[in-house]
């Protein structure tokens, strides 16, 4: 049997959950998909510590809420003009 530890969505986590889902945008299926690639790779592709993660996290989110309100897929489909 398992049970749900409180301790796994810590301030860390739930702000890479909700920058994923931000990122990849709403409204599709592929949308979470695309963000959750998008932002599990970004660590990846610059070596940044903790700290500098959530900032890096914080600022991704402040672009994408001003300059893609849509997310990445929704702003995709909206310039194919399928929105």
């Amino acid at each position: 049997m398992g049970f749900v530890d409180p301790h796994f969505l810590d301030l860390n986590q739930s702000l890479a959950i909700l920058s994923m889902a931000l990122v990849g945008g709403t409204g599709y299926v592929a949308a979470p998909i695309v963000g959750a690639l998008v932002m599990t790779s970004l660590p990846h592709m610059i070596d940044l510590n903790a700290e500098w993660r959530l900032f890096v996290y914080g600022m991704i989110l402040i672009l994408t809420i001003l300059l893609l309100p849509r997310g990445i897929v929704g702003t995709f489909m909206k310039w194919r003009g399928n929105a």
